[in-house]
């Protein structure tokens, strides 16, 4: 297992420095955001792809061959209105000041990542962490983007030590409550804080996040329409994942069980991305918790909060990126006497390898659904063995206790 983390940490790692000093650094997801926030500040609409194209027209003379995308569901943020104040402060600079910033703070933020599985896991060694993230290539797809899933994601696991080790209560809210723009990759948070009854966190996560969306749109003079053209930004995305696959390169990477199904039984858009199979995706990620709750079981928070992530990862809208959630929480989850399955380690494979590069080679289009049905498949055995309690981790409270007092 050690020799294959290395050579694809290796592998993806050198991949992406090539890439990174050969060719421009031009963050895609990060110019999105900016340039939203721009607008917003500037009277204009935060999603419109128009406002953002006017605002990047002076911003290019200093970036010739740096283009617009295309006018699509990606070109705009697909956030609530909280995300403005948090790449707001990027706004105080200069674009060409901001992609370095953000991209110092993306590495800090694996980094941060790293340690707080360390700290949450003190029976794992640094060096599979280290490794078992740098060979994930969606770790270097989310750095090249400027995707902000790495530092909300960072935060938020810095939350868990703040809770598990320190026994903080209103910091990690107050984080919570900043980052909440991201609300679909914080829903595993959410229930692991009512699992722990943490009642008081998560009132004051709440309250930020609804005092910051409220603070935003009081102060848009066109508040109404800016919604409107988000919920808009949102269907279009909704029908966008079940597109013909030859039309669409970014489906083929997202990690949703609906994206292979709809397509390769040629189920209808209206049904694939109607409002039940909406309604679906919100429900399924609550399926964990229902189950622990039902059987009573006094499972670990980390095992409850993987299987949230994986539910998440499986029935919500995430490219293959989201997954470096799911790899981190199940470092947390690892016991010192566990091993790998089979099951996780053919996982692990798909996870690390250059999948487009066989596509490509191939030309086998499919192949690119294998992640997100094997995702399923591994969902799956897991409700199994929740169901029927087999070797699921159960709480050793005075051990995790004297951890906790030992850390302090």
């Amino acid at each position: 297992m050690l020799s294959i983390l290395i050579v694809f940490a290796l592998l993806n790692t050198g991949k992406w420095l090539i890439n990174f000093i050969s060719t421009p650094y031009e963050p895609i997801d990060f110019r999105g955001c900016y340039l939203s926030a721009e607008a917003y500040w500037n009277g204009m609409d935060p999603y419109s792809y128009e406002d953002q194209k006017k605002l990047w027209e002076p911003i290019q003379s200093e970036n010739h061959d740096w283009k617009m995308i295309e006018n699509g569901v990606y070109s705009t943020p697909l956030y609530p209105p909280q995300f403005v104040a948090f790449f707001g402060l990027y706004s105080l600079l200069s674009f060409k000041v901001a992609i370095w910033l953000q991209w110092i703070l993306n590495i800090f933020a694996i980094g941060l990542i790293i340690w707080s599985i360390s700290k949450l896991n003190q029976n794992l060694s640094v060096k599979y962490i280290v490794l078992g993230i740098m060979a994930f290539r969606g770790t270097w797809y989310a750095l090249d983007t400027g995707q902000p899933m790495l530092q909300v994601f960072a935060l938020a696991m810095y939350v868990l030590v703040l809770i598990e080790r320190k026994n903080l209560s209103l910091l990690p809210g107050l984080l919570l409550g900043f980052i909440s723009f991201k609300y679909t990759l914080l829903i595993p948070f959410g229930l692991y804080l009512l699992y722990k009854k943490e009642y008081k966190i998560v009132s004051i996560w709440i309250g930020l996040s609804v005092l910051l969306n409220a603070i935003l749109l009081i102060l848009d003079m066109n508040a109404q329409t800016h919604i409107q053209s988000w919920l808009n930004s949102m269907q279009l995305m909704n029908n966008y994942l079940h597109q013909d696959i030859s039309n669409n390169g970014l489906a083929i990477i997202a990690t949703s069980i609906s994206i292979p199904v709809s397509q390769l039984f040629k189920i209808s858009e209206s049904v694939s991305s109607g409002p039940f199979m909406i309604l679906v995706r919100i429900i399924l990620p609550l399926v964990p918790f229902v189950f622990i709750w039902m059987y009573r079981k006094k499972f670990t928070w980390q095992y409850l909060i993987f299987i949230s992530s994986l539910c998440s990862i499986c029935f919500g809208h995430h490219l293959i990126y989201d997954v470096l959630t799911l790899i981190s929480l199940r470092l947390i989850s690892i016991d010192k006497n566990s091993s790998i399955s089979s099951l996780e380690f053919t996982l692990l494979i798909l996870l690390v390898i250059p999948l487009g590069k066989l596509v490509e080679i191939s030309h086998i289009n499919q192949l690119h659904f294998l992640p997100a049905v094997y995702l399923f498949f591994y969902f799956i055995v897991q409700v199994i063995r929740i169901i029927k309690h087999q070797n699921l981790p159960i709480l050793n409270t005075e051990i995790e206790n004297k951890s906790i007092e030992q850390d302090r």
